[in-house]
């Protein structure tokens, strides 16, 4: 089974954007009419790109769990592995 793995800017670039008639399109998974300037609705029921994690997010989870040894273990020994993922997929800074 083939997966679709792509960011969309526009509905232009959906794969579920379907043509209607008169040069108007429909949405195909959501069944809303797309606007002519093919913003991405409101309503478009694609899952949001993820944003990177913060900084300062690193910092609340790690204070969270700062009275626990074990989770200063975890968070050191997976810090490789988070930064390795964040480069793939955010790019390097």
């Amino acid at each position: 089974m083939s997966k679709i793995v792509a960011v969309i800017e526009t509905c232009r670039e959906c794969p579920h954007r379907e043509y209607e008639s008169g040069g108007m399109y429909l949405c195909g998974k959501g069944g809303g009419q797309l606007e002519k300037n093919c913003a991405i609705p409101d309503w478009c029921p694609l899952q949001n790109y993820p944003t990177p994690t913060t900084a300062a997010q690193r910092v609340t989870i790690a204070e969270t769990f700062a009275a626990h040894d074990w989770v200063d273990d975890y968070l050191n020994s997976i810090a490789g592995v988070i930064k390795a993922a964040e480069a793939s997929i955010y790019g390097s800074a």
